[in-house]
């Protein structure tokens, strides 16, 4: 937009420095910041920069700003609930590969346990699961273990 800054400029240091009410500029200034920022996020930043403190009082501002806070909580919510429940997941896994060593077994060693609980992968306590069903003693497990946590 030719002579796009310099007409920006003008009409922020006029909605600025004119009569109307402080709401008023704040409003005029937010919403001048969001089409500027349809021209070019530069000019919508510089004019946020110089024009933040009374665009704040804007409803306009209020409002974008509770949008991103509720989007940023949700995200984290979901990425809280994601690793909960994959956490949740590989405790039930490794809950299992004990189970089914004490099933076949019946005592299972607490260094056998503790070599499992550290395994923080899923698929890597799903393969020693299958591995727990096939093997012969406890001491052929454990060398497997072994194999796979290294």
């Amino acid at each position: 937009m030719k002579g796009g800054s310099e007409l920006v400029e003008e009409a922020e240091r006029g909605i600025y420095e004119g009569e109307e009410s402080r709401a008023y500029k704040a409003d005029m200034l937010t919403g001048m910041t969001i089409m500027a920022g349809l021209v070019s996020e530069e000019m919508a930043l510089k004019l946020l920069t110089r024009r933040r403190d009374i665009m704040i009082e804007s409803a306009a501002y209020e409002l974008i700003g509770q949008e991103r806070y509720e989007a940023g909580m949700q995200q984290g919510l979901q990425q809280g609930l994601q690793q909960g429940l994959q956490q949740g997941l590989l405790l039930d896994a490794q809950e299992m590969l004990v189970n089914a060593l004490e099933e076949r077994f019946e005592i299972v060693p607490r260094a056998i346990v503790r070599k499992i609980k550290r395994i923080e992968d899923r698929e890597v306590i799903k393969g020693l699961f299958r591995v727990a069903l096939r093997t012969n003693s406890l001491e052929e497990f454990e060398s497997k273990l072994e194999r796979a946590i290294k």
